[in-house]
């Protein structure tokens, strides 16, 4: 597992289209957003795996998928994707990946246009 202790603003990237951003933190709940490319299931992990489930995936909204998350809480991406919350403490997150071997994981920050346009399309709303 991939463990990454992240600010809020800095992103994981996996694979070159997954973005995986800590948007805020609060004791020890976590605010993530996620980027990823249209047709990418993504689903909370205590739903269990994506393969057993009937569904038909819902349209991703622009901009962001949102979740809050505590320590122990994970999402499940599609392509055997895991992202798991480890801790949270001081404004600081730590998150786990499990991802498949040929992904690269690389660390980023979240632009702030992104974060912008993600914050006004919530007051639309």
């Amino acid at each position: 597992m991939y463990v990454q202790t992240t600010e809020i603003r800095q992103t994981i990237e996996i694979g070159g289209n997954i973005i995986i951003a800590v948007l805020g933190v609060r004791g020890s709940r976590v605010k993530l957003g996620l980027m990823v490319p249209d047709g990418i299931t993504v689903i909370r992990e205590e739903l269990g795996p994506i393969d057993d489930r009937p569904h038909n995936p819902h349209k991703k909204p622009e901009g962001m998928l949102v979740f809050t998350r505590e320590p122990g809480d994970g999402i499940l991406i599609e392509n055997g994707i895991l992202i798991k919350v480890i801790g949270a403490d001081r404004g600081r997150a730590k998150l786990g990946a499990e991802v498949p071997r040929d992904l690269k994981i690389t660390k980023g920050i979240l632009p702030e246009e992104t974060r912008e346009q993600n914050y006004s399309s919530k007051e639309r709303r």
